[in-house]
C-alpha cells in the first residue's frame, strides 16, 4: 500500500492545476479586464514571477463506434505568465492562447493542468538579465578609486565655496542684522 501511495505521490507532484479563475470589474468604460489564474504551486515547486507556464486540459476521447474511451486527449490551452508567487501557490495571467483544436471552451478553466517542467523564463528576460549583470560588473570601479574621486569632488566643492566671497547676513539674537565683510 505504502508503495502506491508513493508511486501516486510522485506522478501528480509532477504538475499544478488552475483551483480558481478572477477577474476584476471595469469601473469605467475601455478599462481593461483582467484575469487571474490561481494554480496550485509556488516558490517551493520551483517557480518565479515571470515565468511562463503552459496549461493542458486532459479530454476524454470516446470512440462512438465502440463505445468505449480509447485515452485522454491532452492539448495544450494557453500559456501563463507568473504574476505573484508565494510558497504554495502562485497567480498567473493570460499570455497566448493556443488555438490547435476545436475546444468546446477556448479560454483556461479550473482543473485545467500545468506540468511542474513547462515553467521556463521567456528569452527576453534571460537576455535582459544576462545583459544587464554584464554591464554591472564591467561597470563597476574598485572601493578605493570611488572613495578617492569622492573626496576629491568634496575637496574641489569646499574650495570653490570658499574662494567665493559673499557677504552673508549675521543674525543676532536681539534680532538685529548686520553685513560681514
Amino acid at each position: 500500500m505504502f508503495i502506491l501511495f508513493f508511486i501516486f505521490q510522485s506522478i501528480f507532484a509532477q504538475e499544478a492545476s488552475v483551483f480558481e479563475v478572477r477577474k476584476n470589474l471595469p469601473l469605467a468604460e475601455g478599462q481593461e479586464v483582467f484575469h487571474d489564474y490561481y494554480v496550485s504551486a509556488g516558490s517551493n515547486d520551483g517557480f518565479k514571477e515571470k515565468m511562463l507556464v503552459t496549461v493542458k486540459r486532459n479530454m476524454p476521447f470516446k470512440d462512438t463506434n465502440l463505445s468505449k474511451v480509447e485515452e485522454d486527449l491532452i492539448v495544450d490551452i494557453a500559456t501563463l505568465e507568473l504574476i505573484h508567487v508565494q510558497k504554495t501557490f502562485s497567480v498567473a495571467r493570460l499570455k497566448e492562447i493556443k488555438k490547435s483544436l476545436a475546444l468546446e471552451y477556448n479560454t483556461v478553466m479550473i482543473g485545467d493542468r500545468i506540468p511542474l517542467n513547462s515553467a521556463r523564463m521567456p528569452a527576453s528576460t534571460k537576455k535582459a538579465l544576462v545583459s544587464g549583470n554584464t554591464k554591472k560588473v564591467s561597470k563597476q570601479k574598485p572601493a578605493k578609486q570611488v572613495s578617492g574621486q569622492v573626496k576629491k569632488r568634496a575637496k574641489q566643492v569646499i574650495e570653490a565655496n570658499l574662494s567665493k566671497k559673499v557677504q552673508q547676513p549675521d543674525v543676532n539674537i536681539s534680532g538685529e542684522i548686520s553685513l560681514s565683510k
